[in-house]
């Protein structure tokens, strides 16, 4: 069961992010709590009570971050329940379950491709993916190759160089010209997904 303190440090955690700076917690709560107006202290209690009963499926943080979206620094207590939040949390969270599928998808496919290539039958990912990653052609890792010729995908070529799996050269660089354009979005959905519920399939 979350508190009102958990939904306070929750919402200062979402507003020091909007506001680049860093935030202090109460260390006495109760006293704290009992100096909120009797509207901040009813705001509080009920969007807690939200959270674990009907908005049980619903992550505070994203909810808090989406009250930044829409109200800026006037996003406080008496907007906690405006409508607009949730409309804008379901419409972020479906975004967000489309682009873990896709990452998911790739990363699925891509394995199941590398698989095959090596003829592994083993369980141990992280093997099969340092075995993989030492292959080269001349000049250019394999699965830089692989990726040109859409036989993985982008996500997987991304996790493959955030783990260090490969290292991509300049050459390499200029073959991939929207893996170098998109690298900062590519690396946060796959850290997004790593971090998320679903992992890669071993």
């Amino acid at each position: 069961m979350l508190s009102e303190f958990d939904i306070y440090c929750f919402f200062r955690k979402e507003q020091s992010i909007f506001l680049n700076r860093p935030y202090r917690l109460p260390k006495n709560w109760d006293k704290h709590f009992s100096k909120l107006s009797n509207k901040n202290k009813e705001m509080l209690t009920r969007i807690t009570k939200y959270f674990n009963t009907k908005w049980s499926n619903i992550d505070p943080l994203l909810y808090f971050e989406c009250g930044f979206s829409l109200f800026k620094k006037s996003f406080s207590y008496v907007k906690f329940l405006d409508e607009k939040i949730i409309k804008l949390y379901i419409t972020r969270d479906k975004i967000k379950k489309r682009e873990n599928i896709a990452v998911k998808n790739d990363m699925q496919n891509s394995i199941k491709f590398v698989r095959n290539y090596l003829n592994d039958t083993s369980n141990k990912l992280c093997i099969l993916l340092t075995n993989y990653g030492k292959l080269k052609n001349g000049n250019i890792s394999v699965a830089v190759e692989h990726y040109i010729e859409n036989k993985i995908g982008k996500f997987f070529l991304v996790y493959l160089i955030m783990k260090g799996y490969i290292t991509v050269n300049k050459f390499e660089l200029n073959k991939l010209p929207y893996i170098t354009a998109s690298i900062s979005t590519l690396k946060s959905h796959v850290k997004k997904f790593i971090l998320s519920k679903e992992n890669v399939q071993k």
